[in-house]
């Protein structure tokens, strides 16, 4: 009798369940696999095959600063609220106000270093592709006129 709790129970005729859920997961992932590669496969589309846009690497990591970039923005000003939030809670107590204002003075901290690294990144991004900027213009373009003299 002692001897039959200690022991596992018997595999079924069809392996364990642990084993059936490995092939249906194996099953399931070369099925999204071979989902994914379908559209290449496929000329559906007048014209051939249709080729994903190309697009310069200095406006793929602009457009990805810029997006992070927003993310910060936002985030901080979460944390301003929630610096606010704390201090209106804190009740007097010197501990929690100092909490608070941390919170806020380190959102604020961050929205500047923030605001610096997208000024960097587009000074970069303008300096490499000649977009932004003053002076002269370029070629192909005709001059300003000259002032009216009264």
């Amino acid at each position: 009798m002692e001897g039959e709790l200690d022991s596992p129970p018997p595999l079924s005729p069809q392996g364990s369940f642990n084993e059936l859920i490995l092939k249906m997961a194996k099953k399931f992932w070369i099925l999204v696999f071979l989902s994914l590669l379908l559209p290449f496969f496929t000329q559906a589309q007048p014209g051939g095959i249709l080729t994903l846009p190309t697009v310069p690497v200095a406006t793929v990591l602009k457009r990805l600063a810029d997006i992070l970039f927003y993310i910060l923005v936002g985030l901080a000003l979460l944390f301003v609220v929630w610096g606010g939030i704390a201090f209106v809670a804190a009740s007097g107590d010197p501990n929690k106000i100092e909490n608070a204002k941390r919170i806020v003075i380190f959102a604020l901290i961050g929205i500047g270093v923030g605001a610096v690294a997208f000024g960097i990144v587009n000074l970069i991004y303008s300096y490499l592709t000649g977009a932004g900027g003053g002076g002269a213009p370029g070629p192909g373009v005709p001059p300003l006129p000259p002032p009216p003299t009264w």
